[in-house]
C-alpha cells in the first residue's frame, strides 16, 4: 500500500513542488534501508506485546 503511494509520487515529482523534496529524500531512505525500518517496526511491535503482557500480569 505505502510503496504505490511512494511510486506515485516519484512519478509526479512536479504537483508538490516544495514539499516533494522531503517525500523524494524519505522514498530515497526507505529505499537504502528497507529491512532496517523493517527491523525496527518489528521490534516495536515486539516492546508494545511486552509492554500489554507486562501490565495484564501486574494487574
Amino acid at each position: 500500500m505505502a510503496n504505490s503511494i511512494f511510486t506515485r509520487e516519484m512519478r509526479s515529482p512536479r504537483t508538490h513542488g516544495r514539499a516533494n523534496c522531503s517525500s523524494d529524500r524519505i522514498v530515497s531512505v526507505f529505499n537504502i534501508h528497507p529491512v532496517l525500518i523493517f527491523h525496527t517496526l518489528f521490534i516495536l511491535h515486539t516492546v508494545m506485546k511486552f509492554v500489554t503482557f507486562l501490565t495484564v500480569v501486574i494487574e
